[in-house]
């Protein structure tokens, strides 16, 4: 059990926009929590692709449901990437 004071030593959680110039976290899980557009998934995508990796993980939240077509479309687009990268 951790106690409370030591929370904030283990657990720093870092707020950024997906539009602005983000650095690498590749210790750390990224927790995504975005609007299901098409450029919001192209940021994800270069987070994973390419060789690079961003961070350790990736947990996707849609703010609003993503469409079918969305879904359908993009999936491949951001999984692929992504089990490449975690090796998976």
């Amino acid at each position: 059990m951790l106690p409370l004071s030591d929370l904030p030593k283990r657990l720093t959680p870092v707020i950024e926009s997906i539009t602005s110039n983000r650095e690498a976290q590749p210790g750390f899980d990224a927790v995504y929590i975005l609007m299901p557009t098409s450029a919001n998934i192209e940021r994800i995508v270069r987070d994973f692709s390419g060789g690079r990796q961003h961070y350790a993980g990736a947990h996707l939240f849609f703010v609003d449901g993503a469409p079918p077509l969305v879904t359908r479309i993009y999936a491949p687009l951001i999984l692929t990437p992504l089990q490449h990268s975690l090796g998976r």
